[in-house]
Parts: structure tokens; sequence; C-alpha cells
């Protein structure tokens, strides 16, 4: 009896054993032409893709196990050699669950569980921020938008934008420090409000910091601190369009009001916004007012041919090496259009202001 009881004891203990890290990944697929393929489950490597188990799809079902002891990002790529629709897993023990219909979606680990919250979360708010985009296209294209209503508009959509931030804030700052959350980070850290980044980042371990990830929005943070609004402006040093040395300074601190302008010949909302900006140009540059637009194209050809096209006469400066210039970092430019306001003494004013809220500022300040 003893040596049964002990050999019972002996084949727990190995069970358990061989559970320690163990995952199994249980997939269902709605689209019949998958039946009878095979499904990869692979990560990517220095070298590319890595294919580590694979799976025959059988009455809508597919499914991998194995031992994953340390969280790994892993993919799962159809025969064809697609990753299917471009959606991470963050393999770790656990069940994990894998639905694959119009989009797909993952759970049955916390992890996993929290990225998928935050990927409904982020549908729901993008879905009402379509929702009143079309309907400014609408009233736009029936003629009845008048600047109040367009006011309403923009009031309407940057509150619900600030829900978009509060959501990623919120992810970012739980999970930090988790594959899954440290590739949503690098991709979508720009957009957050300097306080949300600095919280995200007083979160991270010290191996988060020490990360290219880490790093580069540590600098981006610093960036931020340097050209906030009540800060003296930093420098920019390029050429203009014909190949000249040409400075920020040369025209900021000076006595007037300058407006930054980041821009590009490819970006349309840039080119959308560009008939106003004649309009304000037009208006104040007798006033104490220049702008001074620096552009993130990656050709002078294309940046050249940008400015005939769209009728800018304010100076420009670029280096063209798109969102890789030394501005853009120094700036922390999140996206284009995207501008800085310095007063007459070279003091930040305001920073990221476009179309009616830019419009309003410059006529308060040079009325």
């Amino acid at each position: 009896m003893k040596k049964l009881v002990l050999l019972m004891s002996i084949v727990l203990v190995c069970f358990s054993c061989k559970q320690k890290g163990m995952y199994e990944i249980e997939g269902t697929v709605s689209s019949p032409d998958m039946e009878g393929k095979y499904v990869y489950l692979v990560k990517y490597n220095d070298e590319g893709i890595e294919k580590c188990d694979s799976s025959v799809i059988k009455g809508g079902k597919f499914s991998f196990e194995g031992v994953q002891e340390m969280p790994e990002l892993y993919y799962i790529q159809t025969e064809e050699g697609e990753i299917i629709k471009k959606r991470a897993i963050l393999l770790e023990p656990g069940n994990i669950v894998v639905t694959i219909f119009d989009y797909m979606t993952v759970s049955g680990t916390p992890a996993n569980d929290a990225y998928q919250q935050y990927l409904d979360e982020q549908a729901a708010v993008d879905s009402r921020l379509d929702s009143i985009s079309d309907k400014f296209d609408q009233t736009q294209s029936n003629g009845a938008l008048t600047e109040e209503k367009e006011n309403e508009f923009n009031a309407e959509y940057d509150s619900i934008y600030k829900e978009k931030k509060e959501s990623y804030a919120k992810y970012f700052s739980e999970n930090i420090n988790n594959p899954l959350g440290v590739e949503e980070f690098s991709v979508y850290g720009r957009r957050l409000d300097p306080e949300q980044l600095g919280l995200v980042l007083s979160k991270g371990s010290e191996a988060f910091k020490a990360s290219k990830t880490g790093i580069f929005y540590q600098e981006r943070f610093d960036a931020v601190q340097k050209t906030a609004v009540g800060q003296k402006f930093t420098d920019i040093i390029s050429k203009d369009p014909a190949g000249t040395p040409v400075s920020l300074s040369d025209y900021a601190g000076k006595g007037k009001y300058v407006l930054v302008d980041f821009w590009a010949s490819w970006c349309g909302p840039c080119r959308k916004e560009m008939p106003m900006m004649i309009e304000l140009y037009e208006k104040y540059k007798s006033k104490k007012f220049e702008i001074v637009g620096y552009s993130l194209d990656k050709n002078t050809e294309a940046w050249i041919k940008g400015l005939e096209d769209l009728g800018m006469t304010w100076p420009q400066m670029s280096d063209v090496s798109f969102w890789k210039s030394e501005p853009v970092k120094n700036y922390a430019v999140p996206h284009i259009p995207y501008t800085v306001l310095i007063d007459p003494s070279g003091t930040i004013l305001a920073k990221g202001i476009i179309g009616t809220e830019l419009k309003n500022k410059l006529e308060e300040l040079l009325k």
C-alpha cells in the first residue's frame, strides 16, 4: 500500500512538472475556404519569420500546444504566408482561445484578455469618431456647415478623442512590462499627452527602460518637457529650398509671432489645411506675424513641387529626412500637420493648434 501511495505521489509530481509552462491554443475559423489547410504558429526573429508549429483545420477547428515559460509574441500564419489579421498573441502558460471571423479575438489568459478588452474599447471609440466625421462631411456637402456648427463638431470629436487617449494610457500603464503592452505602446505611445506619457514611463521596469522602445520614449518625453508651453523655443538649423543654410532663430525671438508649421507634400490633411494657412498669412504678415514651414518630405523635388502647387510663399526649411529629422525629434512631433506658436520674445505660446483653433488664437493676438 505504501509503495502504491509513493508511486502515485511520483506520478503526480511528474505530471505537475510536465504542466509547468504548458499552453494550449484552441482555434475556430469561420471561412470554409480554410478547411483542410495548414495554419502555422510563428514568431519573428532576426532572420524573419520562424515557423514553430503547424496544425490542420478540421471542422473549422485547429489547435497548438507546448511549453512557453517566458511570455512571447506569436502570430498565426496561413499556408500562403499571410499573417492572419496581423493580430499578435501573447504565448504564455494557460488555455488560449482564438476565434477568426471578420476579425480575430484572443482570450483565456490575463494578458490576452486585457489586450482584447483594450482593442474592443478602441474599436468602440473609433466607431464614434467615424460617426462624427461622417456627419461633418455630410453637413459640409449639403452646404450647411457654419463656423458655429464646425466648432460643435470639433468639440465633440475632441471630447471623444480624449476618451481614446485615456484608454491608451490606462492599458499602457497597466501592461508596459509585458510584450503585448510594449508592442502597442511602441506604435501609439506618441499619441499620449505629456502627463500620460510620464505616468506610463514611470511604470516601466529596468528592462523596459533599457529597451529600444523605452529609450525612444524617454527621449521623446524629455523633448516634450524641453519644448513645453512657456519654454524658450529650440532652434532648428536646416536648409531652404535653394540649399542655403537657414535657422528658426533667423525669425523667432525677433519681435514677431512665429508659427512653425510641420508639414509634407505627401500629407493629405496638410494640403487640406493650406488654403486657410495662406489666408491667415495674407491677413497677418504685415502685423508682426511670420510662418516658418518645416517639411517632412523625403526628397527635394517633391518638397519644391508641393510648395509651388500649394502656393506657399512663407519661409521654408527641411533636411528632407522624413520622420528621422532632428527637429521632428526635438519637438516630439506626433503627427502632421503640427504647429508650434512662438511669441515675439521667443517663448512657446501654444502647440498643436490648427484649423479654427489656430484662426481664433491669431485673431486674439493680432487683432
